[in-house]
């Protein structure tokens, strides 16, 4: 259901349903029992119940109401909204619920869980006993199995609400000879029964909300033993977390609360008095109060953003045994704050000589001695922090090269030492949930039909092997920060010096020289630095970035094509050479026409809030956007390329209003208003039906098809044999990406899965161990593959741009040299067109057909898109070529691939992108706002890149064998394979990724990794360290800020730069330490440089 119908479902029956006088805002909790006893809270929970909201999320079979957690987010925050409390409160929803979910028999979940959402069965915890150590590792109440029964007996105390309940979740010990936390098991029992005594416990503030319960022979069936006998600490450590999990969850990030700064702000100023500014006069004392609530909104930030980003599982983490311990701490520090601020006043008892407020803030002072004992001790709390931030780990695992002409990955081993292993080995998804560094789908589909070794370089014998793979190789590729190779010993001139003609490429962020050569980088930080992410937005927002690594998948291409121009130049000069690949010049040349713009006419690129992405840049489109289609988050791009269409489309439209825009310049100055016309009409229409019906008229238009749409569904992508099945060591069968190209002699088969960590070891470490200068090419002038034929003739090739006599219609693109248009002023044409030389041919004709053919038996290659069927008719195609040329290469480039007959259809970069998939990726996390193209012409530029690929990999072919050949290249297949998670997301797991604001696409939210500063631009912090030395750094960092007392984030780093062994990252979100580590990285990696750059 679409969330805002969902909104005002739920806002209508809530509004209807809902009792006003559980419109109360908020309870404390020694006071719930008494509210929630009432007529009205009955009549509440039981209408709730009835719809399955006292659990939303909670399965339909339990009685819960099968929401997913956006629609309980949508309904917690109209709960807010009302100030009205939850239906139904207690240790069932929030505690033992949850555990059985994940962790119970299908029995137990039929038995208990419609009884918790019912409130017939409320439940009390059985945790805490005398004697036993705040760890709880003395646990002395013993359970004695005795056939289908435990036999209980011991004591309990702090049980929170027990004389209201009728279930109680314990600990037993059944193993006495077990040691510490072994031989626990977690048990559920009635509480109505002979062999239990319930004793309430009066606190220091005068109310009873705890007891001490006594089990004399009581019993606990064996059904219902939750987890394995003896293994009950994993469960009551789990439940834990959901508790405090739980808490979390209910503070939805639309809350209002009153600001804490003003509470304390206002107690100051009522007892001490305000200076002449309005603060609070005592200086020391206004610290205080800064202090606290610093602290207060750091652990409410990071809080909320750990629970985003471990939705993945549903089940909390450890982090939140962190959280219950830091934000009890913050409690009874912000109690004690508000009776020092008091005087002599806040140190009242039960008088009518003091106000309410006095008298509160003396019970909420003791109230909060007790929270840390409640709920699990702080005690509790630390061993499970400490328990699971104590594992020793073992291997340093490191992404280093691809060798010889089989690829091998190499990941250096060494036993004590933190780990780098290839990050997206322990990235999602996971085929079935199976985590672990042998199963990342992402791993899995970016290194099929390599080899994999591990060696430690660090040490003689791991140099040593190295050195003898070099030997044998041809090429050693790597993307290493700068510098670093060198430092091992093994950079150009040691390993040139192992192996004279050894090839060396080398790619990463900024090249090896210049002031940045030292700077990290990844995908979204190149696409940041070179003007993509900018450029990729819609108006009155800010970037929208593109959903995933674009120019990590294009600095592979490029990275790819330099080896093999490397390879040609050493066919044809037994040179070996080094490579020095900067990714983000590589980015640069993408945006290529602004730079021109700018670089020789001044042009600025427009301000921020000001671009659409989505419309044409240089060519006079209009309609060029991408418009709602019925149903939910459905998008169709369409684009006008001339008049011949508008009035095509305007009499399919069939509407008075499309009159105002038969005039081409109307329809460019006036866009707002067209795209508000085209949006009302394409808004109820099915976005495959509109589809078919504007190609057919011939209009350019293209559905933004989702991944499972274009995966599954598509015919194109599944006649281009697109994603091949694969068999991998460890997850079996798992479809992958293919590749979208063909080749007539050499074409690809795609034979086994990436591979597991070391697992050729033996197999490889056994064994013994102005590039096209010459190079004729012919190309078609198109549009399309003006930027392939440009990277043939920038690297020595002699590239003749064939154009009809008219010349080829690019001449007219804007930008205009000095903005003025003419004959050869074209700042596009330009820069797609540097290193060619023209000349004009109808090959329509005779004559040119003739002269053609005769370029043709001087031609190594021939590129192309013309329509599938155009050269063919002209006796012009790749078998009548050969005749003349048996060692022509001959590319051709179109929509669908030549033999498919939707490349005939009209198509504009804005519709192949729509397409091929990339816009369901790129947008906002508000997804009424449309998908967003990335400007420039990015499907032409991608597809281009896969054309020189396979152009160089055919020439590699034919020096061997004297053989062309013919390359079909699909454009859509190839935007298909770059679009990173969002493919193989859906092809292992079945799971569709969503658009986010300035940040890859994924299957859950994830932490904002885009800021805006203080000078209203953007910084995109990347990814958070992944190292202990980085955390280190970032600590070291924010201490030099004096930062670190006012952010519990503090904590987590600590733990981070102190972790031996590696981190396992395939267990963020699943394991509770490793998640709550990462994400305070990414949350200071963010907001404190946002806090930095403002000048905080």
């Amino acid at each position: 259901m679409n969330l805002d119908t969902f909104r005002q479902e739920a806002r209508d029956w809530l509004n209807e349903n809902c009792p006003q006088e559980m419109r109360l805002g908020a309870v404390h909790f020694e006071d719930a029992y008494e509210v929630y006893q009432s007529d009205a809270a009955n009549t509440w929970r039981d209408r709730a119940a009835a719809r399955g909201w006292t659990a939303p999320t909670w399965p339909t079979e339990y009685g819960g109401g099968g929401l997913s957690k956006a629609e309980a987010g949508v309904l917690s925050e109209e709960l807010v909204r009302i100030k009205a409390l939850p239906p139904a409160t207690g240790m069932g929803l929030a505690m033992i619920g949850p555990t059985l979910l994940e962790m119970g028999t299908e029995d137990q979940r039929q038995r208990h869980l419609p009884k918790i959402v019912t409130g017939e069965a409320q439940w009390c915890q059985g945790y805490s006993e005398p004697g036993a150590g705040s760890d709880l590792a003395g646990l002395q109440t013993k359970a004695v199995l005795e056939g289908d029964q435990f036999i209980l007996n011991g004591q309990k105390i702090w049980t929170s609400g027990a004389q209201h309940a009728n279930w109680m979740f314990a600990l037993v010990r059944t193993d006495p000879q077990a040691p510490k936390h072994e031989g626990i098991s977690f048990v559920l029992l009635p509480m109505d029964q002979p062999g239990v005594t319930i004793k309430p416990i009066k606190l220091i503030s005068g109310s009873s909300p705890f007891c001490e319960t006594f089990f004399d022979n009581a019993i606990a069936q064996r059904i219902d033993l939750v987890g394995e006998l003896n293994k009950g600490w994993s469960v009551g450590k789990r439940l834990l977390q959901y508790e405090r999990n739980g808490a979390t969850r209910r503070a939805p990030k639309s809350s209002k609360k009153k600001p804490t700064l003003n509470v304390y702000a206002s107690v100051a100023k009522q007892y001490s008095g305000e200076d002449s500014q309005g603060k609070i006069a005592d200086p020391a004392m206004r610290d205080e109060v800064l202090t606290q609530v610093m602290q207060e909104r750091a652990l409410a930030l990071t809080t909320q953003r750990v629970l985003d980003e471990s939705q993945s599982t549903g089940a909390p983490g450890a982090a939140t045994s962190i959280f219950k311990l830091v934000g009890s701490t913050l409690s009874k520090q912000g109690s004690q704050l508000k009776s020092t601020l008091r005087g002599t006043a806040g140190l009242v008892w039960e008088s009518d000589q003091f106000s309410e407020d006095e008298l509160e803030s003396t019970r909420a002072w003791l109230r909060d001695r007790a929270v840390t004992i409640y709920g699990g001790t702080n005690e509790v709390q630390q061993n499970i922090i400490a328990k699971r931030v104590a594992v020793s780990r073992a291997g340093q695992l490191l992404r280093f090269n691809h060798l010889g002409n089989q690829t091998c990955r190499q990941s250096p081993l060494s036993i004590d030492k933190p780990g780098r292993w290839d990050i997206l080995r322990g990235m999602e998804p996971f085929k079935e949930g199976q985590r672990g560094l042998d199963y990342g789908g992402g791993f899995n589909n970016h290194n099929t039909d390599k080899l994999g070794i591990t060696l430690n370089i660090r040490t003689e014998r791991g140099k040593e092997l190295l050195t003898e793979l070099i030997k044998i190789s041809d090429v050693v590729s790597e993307n290493f920060a700068a510098g670093v190779l060198e430092k091992w010993g093994f950079g150009y001139t040691q390993l040139k010096a192992i192996k004279d003609d050894i090839i060396y490429v080398s790619n990463c962020g900024f090249g090896h020289q210049g002031p940045y050569s030292q700077y990290k980088t990844w995908g979204p930080i190149v696409q940041a630095v070179s003007g993509l992410t900018y450029t990729s937005a819609l108006p009155d927002q800010e970037p929208a970035g593109w959903g995933y690594s674009y120019m990590d998948h294009s600095g592979g291409y490029y990275m790819a094509m330099a080896i093999m121009l490397a390879l040609l130049h050493k066919q044809n000069s037994g040179e070996g050479q080094w490579v020095d690949l900067a990714c983000t010049d590589a980015a640069l040349t993408l945006n290529g026409p602004a730079l021109l713009d700018y670089s020789i006419n001044g042009t600025p690129t427009p301000p921020a809030g000001s671009i659409n992405s989505n419309r044409s840049q240089y060519q006079n489109m209009a309609p060029h956007g991408i418009y709602p289609c019925t149903g939910d988050d459905n998008w169709i791009a369409i684009s006008i390329r001339n008049q011949q269409e508008w009035i095509a489309l305007a009499q399919h439209i069939n509407a008075a209003w499309t009159r105002e825009f038969d005039d081409e310049h109307h329809r460019l100055t006036h866009q707002d208003k067209l795209d508000e016309h085209i949006s009302r009409w394409t808004s109820s229409l099915d976005k495959n039906a509109l589809t078919a019906a504007l190609q057919k008229l011939p209009v350019p238009a293209s559905a933004v098809f989702k991944p499972e749409e274009r995966i599954d569904l598509d015919p194109s992508t599944e006649a281009f044999g697109l994603w091949p099945t694969v068999e991998h060591s460890a997850m079996g069968d798992v479809r992958v990406d293919g590749l979208p190209v063909h080749f007539s002699e050499t074409d690809w088969q795609m034979q086994r899965g990436a591979p597991c960590l070391g697992e050729h070891n033996h197999d490889v470490l056994r064994c013994d161990m102005s590039a096209l200068k010459g190079l004729r090419v012919i190309e078609l002038a198109d549009e399309k593959i003006a930027f392939a034929g440009k990277l043939m003739g920038d690297m020595g090739a002699d590239v003749i741009l064939v154009e009809p006599e008219t010349g080829d219609p690019s001449r007219h693109y804007p930008p205009f040299l000095a903005n003025e248009a003419g004959e050869h002023r074209s700042l596009h044409f330009w820069h797609y067109n540097t290193s060619k030389r023209g000349i004009t041919l109808d090959l329509d004709s005779r004559e040119g057909q003739a002269k053609f053919l005769k370029l043709i038996q001087s031609a190594d290659i021939l590129i192309e898109s013309q329509p599938t069927q155009h050269l063919k008719q002209l006796g012009l195609d790749y078998d009548e070529l050969a005749q003349h040329n048996a060692r022509l290469i001959h590319i051709a480039v179109t929509p669908y691939g030549r033999n498919n007959a939707k490349s005939d259809l009209p198509v504009t970069d804005l519709t192949l992108m729509a397409a091929g998939g990339p816009p369901w990726s790129c947008g906002y996390d508000d997804h009424n706002l449309p998908p967003v193209r990335g400007w420039g012409n990015q499907a032409y530029h991608t597809a281009c890149h896969f054309a020189f690929m396979s152009a160089l990999t055919a020439l590699l072919f034919r020096n061997s064998s004297g053989k062309g050949q013919f390359i079909d290249v699909s454009m859509t297949a190839a935007l298909n394979v770059t679009t990173e998670s969002a493919s193989y997301a859906w092809l292992v797991n079945g799971s569709t990724v969503m658009r986010q604001t300035g940040r890859h696409a994924a299957t859950v939210p994830t932490g904002e990794t885009q800021m805006q500063c203080a000078d209203g631009r953007y910084v995109n912090t990347g990814v958070p360290p992944r190292f202990p030395a980085e955390f280190a750094k970032l600590l070291n960092w924010l201490r030099q800020l004096d930062l670190e007392s006012a952010l519990p984030e503090a904590v987590f780093l600590e733990m981070g730069a102190q972790w031996e062994g590696p981190f396992d990252l395939s267990l963020i979100g699943s394991d509770d330490t490793i998640t709550a580590i990462f994400s305070a990285g990414r949350w200071l990696s963010g907001g404190t440089h946002q806090q930095s750059q403002r000048g905080i």
